[in-house]
C-alpha cells in the first residue's frame, strides 16, 4: 500500500521484526502488575473521530493515536479480561495495546487487514460437544471463541487468555494430548510449520 517494491517491503519487514524482538525481549523482563495504566481514553466515533455509524464503533485513543473497535468487540475483550479486579484505566490501555498490535500487523491501516476465513460459532459448539475441543491454537482476544488460546502476541493477549504461541516450547506438555482447533495464517510457511509443529 505504501508503494514500496518487493525488496524495499522485505527490508523494511525485517527491520522492524529486529526491532520487535528487542522490544519483545525488554517487555518480557517486565512484570505486568508493575506496568502503569496509561491514560487510554475512550471516545464515541468510528475511525479517524468520524462520527459513529451504526455498527456502534468506539475509539481508544491515547495521546494523538486513535483506534476504533466495535462496541461488540470491547464488551468480548472486557469479557475476557483476566487483569483481576477490573481496572477501567488498566482495561482500556491493555485493550488499546491488543488493538493497536493489530493495526500494526495489519501494516497500519484496517484496509489492509486480509483477515483469514474463522469457522462460525455453530462449528465451535459442535467441536465442543463431539469432541471435546476447548482451545484454539491459533487465535487473538478479538476472535477467540473459548476463554483460553494460543495467539502470536502473547506480550498483550496474555491478560485475555492467551497461553502463548503455538510454537512456544512451554506449551509441549499442555499439547501432548486433548483436541485443538488450527486454523492458522493461510500462507504456505505458517500452515507448514504448523503441519510440522502438530
Amino acid at each position: 500500500l505504501a508503494g514500496l517494491s518487493p525488496a524495499e517491503a522485505d527490508r523494511a519487514s525485517r527491520q522492524l521484526a529486529a526491532l520487535s524482538e528487542k522490544l519483545a525481549a525488554e517487555l518480557a523482563q517486565r512484570a505486568y502488575e508493575t506496568r502503569p495504566a496509561s491514560a487510554v481514553r475512550l471516545e464515541a466515533g468510528g475511525a479517524d473521530g468520524a462520527p459513529a455509524p451504526p455498527c456502534g464503533l468506539v475509539n481508544l485513543c491515547l495521546s494523538a493515536t486513535r483506534v476504533a473497535v466495535s462496541r461488540h468487540h470491547l464488551e468480548k475483550l472486557r469479557s475476557l479480561y483476566k487483569g483481576g479486579t477490573l481496572d477501567e484505566a488498566r482495561f482500556l490501555a491493555d485493550a488499546f495495546c491488543v488493538l493497536t498490535r493489530v493495526m500494526a500487523l495489519q501494516g497500519g491501516t484496517p484496509r489492509a487487514g486480509g483477515m483469514q476465513a474463522a469457522c462460525g460459532p455453530a462449528v465451535f459448539d459442535v467441536l465442543r460437544a463431539e469432541m471435546g475441543v476447548e482451545l484454539e491454537v491459533f487465535a487473538s482476544p478479538l476472535n477467540a471463541r473459548f476463554s483460553r488460546f494460543c495467539s502470536a502476541a502473547a506480550d498483550v493477549d496474555a491478560c485475555f487468555g492467551s497461553l502463548g504461541s503455538f510454537y512456544a516450547p512451554a506449551l509441549d506438555e499442555r499439547l501432548t494430548s486433548g483436541a485443538y482447533l488450527a486454523n492458522p495464517p493461510y500462507d504456505a510457511s505458517s500452515v507448514s510449520a504448523a503441519t510440522a509443529r502438530i
